[in-house]
C-alpha cells in the first residue's frame, strides 16, 4: 500500500505512530495530524465487522437517553444561529436517528444523509420521524439549492477520507447566520489515552472505521484549511452521564460515580485538554 499524503496539509513523509495487525496510524511531520494508512476504513466484514454491528446495536439500547442528550445539545447549537421559528437542520450521518428525533421534537425541518442505512443501521430501528427527510446518500452525492441554519456532523468527520473537503462543502450549505457543528473523538496522547481507558473496558487503539484521529490543534487546522472564517473548539467531558454510561456499559459504582461527579464539577479534563469529545463550532459569517 502506498503511503498517503497528509489529509490536512498534503505534506508527504509521514511516520508510523502506532501499528498493529488491523491498523497503521501515521503522523504528519508538518502539521502533526494523525491518520490511518488505509483511507477507506471499511470493516464491514469479518470479526471486526461483527464487533461494529454489536456496538451500534448497543447504542440503540440507549436511544432515548441519547435523544434527550442531543436535544439539550441542539438547543444550545440553535441558540448560536439566527434561525427563525422553524430552523432547518442538515445532518451528515443520520446513524440511528437520535438527532433527527431531537430536532423534530424541537420543531426543526430536518434532513439526514445516511449511506449505511440497512447495513450498520437497521432500517426499522432507524426509521425517521414523520417530519424528517432521510436520504440514503453520501455527502458528496447530495445536491441541493437549499441552505441550512445548522449543519451537524456528530462523530462523522473521523470516518471520512477527505475531512477538509467535507468541511468546505458543509460550510457552503449554511445560510447567513447559520452554524456548522462537528463532534469528533479527542485523540490527544493517543496511545496513553487508550491504554488508560482499557483498564475500564476492553478497547482497540481507535474505533474501526476511524481514519482521521483529531486533536484540538488538528481539528482547528482542518477547519482553517477548509476556509472557515472562524472556528471555536470546545469539548465534552467523559463524565457526562450519558457518555459515561456508554463508555462503561453499566452504571458506575459509588466511588466511580463520585469521581465522575467531581470531574463534571471541576471540568479538569476540559481545562487540561483531555475532553473525551472535541466540538468545533463554525458560524457561516465568522461572527
Amino acid at each position: 500500500m502506498s503511503v498517503p499524503a497528509c489529509p490536512l496539509c498534503r505534506a508527504a513523509g509521514s511516520r508510523v505512530r502506532h501499528a498493529e495487525e488491523w491498523v497503521t496510524i501515521r503522523r504528519c511531520p508538518a502539521c502533526s495530524f494523525l491518520f490511518t494508512e488505509d483511507r477507506a476504513g471499511d470493516f464491514r466484514g469479518g470479526a471486526i465487522g461483527r464487533e461494529i454491528a454489536e456496538f451500534y446495536a448497543f447504542l440503540e439500547s440507549y436511544r432515548e437517553a441519547r435523544v434527550a442528550y442531543l436535544g439539550e445539545r441542539l438547543r444550545g447549537l440553535l441558540a448560536r444561529t439566527r434561525s427563525g421559528a422553524e430552523p432547518s437542520v442538515l445532518e451528515i450521518g443520520y446513524g440511528g436517528g437520535a438527532l433527527a428525533r431531537a430536532a423534530t421534537a424541537l420543531g426543526c425541518r430536518y434532513t439526514g444523509l445516511e449511506p449505511l442505512l440497512g447495513e450498520a443501521f437497521h432500517a426499522e430501528a432507524a426509521a425517521p420521524p414523520p417530519a424528517a427527510r432521510l436520504l440514503p446518500l453520501r455527502f458528496e452525492e447530495f445536491e441541493t439549492a437549499e441552505r441550512f441554519d445548522l449543519v451537524a456532523m456528530d462523530n462523522v468527520l473521523e470516518h471520512l477520507a477527505d475531512p477538509v473537503g467535507t468541511v468546505r462543502r458543509a460550510l457552503a450549505l449554511l445560510r447567513p447566520g447559520g452554524l456548522l457543528w462537528a463532534q469528533v473523538p479527542n485523540e490527544r496522547n493517543l496511545v496513553l489515552k487508550h491504554r488508560l481507558l482499557s483498564l475500564l473496558k476492553d478497547r482497540r487503539i481507535t474505533f474501526p472505521g476511524h481514519v482521521n484521529l483529531f486533536t484540538a490543534r488538528t481539528l482547528r487546522r482542518c477547519f482553517r484549511e477548509a476556509g472557515a472564517p472562524q472556528v471555536e473548539i470546545g469539548g465534552t467531558s467523559a463524565s457526562h452521564p450519558v457518555l459515561a454510561h456508554l463508555l462503561l456499559t453499566r452504571p458506575p459504582g459509588p466511588l466511580l460515580a463520585a469521581g465522575l461527579g467531581a470531574l463534571r464539577a471541576s471540568r479538569l479534563d476540559l481545562l487540561g485538554g483531555w475532553a473525551y469529545w472535541l466540538d468545533a463550532y463554525c458560524p457561516a459569517d465568522g461572527r
